[in-house]
């Protein structure tokens, strides 16, 4: 089931419009980038890892319109589904064949490795084409010129590895818009209506974004805080996501709630 539901996700005509806008907008993200690298632009010289999308130095609204907007493009892509199910009574005609267990199971998994698809491979892209056409950048604003002393051991390895240190935060970044996608998954399931689902998985992630220790602290590379500031803002999400999943798993496998 687990195969059929994301061949389906990536066949929907919903899931391929929404990944052509985040294709959009991680382009529009090059090519802001690359002009303000150019000699005028106030970039100049950036580091084609640093002027990527996921480090949100070359504009915070394709940032903000990629990231902070996470939850309604999953709720569209596909976490929203199990609402339409329910309603049409498909849910049942798949407890027919499968038990509850092996249904939640496979919603849950699915969920989780939607971002895979819709959100790594325009970060990918974005990083390839600030790579192509600004393979000279070498600029992190300065603080590669810093020795280890002045700016401890995380920042330094992070600039002078920067693409190393990019994909760390990608694959951080990718487990945590899986983490997100489930969450937004049992949202929908124990509230099964759209607005609440969306209203209440948008609010979480926002707050998220205002809590002390900001999300952004384990998705964004080349900021000033360190991987025990990412790790912290790890488990602020951490309790919101394993709530809703014994939520929906009660409300789903243990109350056998009808659909």
């Amino acid at each position: 089931m687990v195969k059929q539901e994301f061949l389906k996700v990536l066949n929907s005509r919903k899931g391929k419009y929404v990944f052509c806008v985040l294709m959009i907008i991680s382009i529009v993200d090059n090519i802001s980038g690359i002009v303000q690298s150019g000699p005028l632009g106030y970039l100049y010289n950036t580091h084609p890892a640093m002027l990527s999308l996921l480090s949100g130095q070359a504009g915070l609204i394709f940032y903000a319109l990629f990231v902070w907007l996470l939850p309604i493009t999953l709720m569209i892509v596909y976490c929203d589904k199990v609402i339409k199910e329910n309603r049409t009574g498909i849910t049942r005609i798949y407890l027919s064949k499968c038990s509850r267990k092996s249904f939640f199971g496979s919603k849950i998994l699915v969920s989780f490795f939607v971002p895979c698809v819709y959100c790594g491979i325009p970060l990918l892209t974005n990083l390839l084409i600030n790579v192509l056409f600004n393979s000279k950048g070498t600029s992190f604003f300065g603080l590669e010129q810093l020795e280890l002393k002045d700016i401890g051991w995380f920042w330094y390895n992070s600039i002078h590895y920067p693409y190393i240190t990019w994909f760390v935060y990608f694959l951080s970044a990718l487990f945590v818009f899986g983490l997100l996608s489930v969450m937004c998954q049992c949202v929908s399931m124990i509230a099964n209506d759209n607005k609440t689902a969306y209203i209440v998985s948008f609010a979480v992630w926002i707050t998220l974004f205002c809590s002390k220790y900001n999300i952004t602290m384990i998705i964004q590379p080349y900021t000033e805080y360190d991987h025990i500031y990412g790790i912290k803002a790890l488990f602020c999400l951490l309790p919101c996501v394993l709530f809703s999943v014994l939520l929906a798993y009660i409300k789903t496998v243990v109350r056998k709630d009808e659909f």
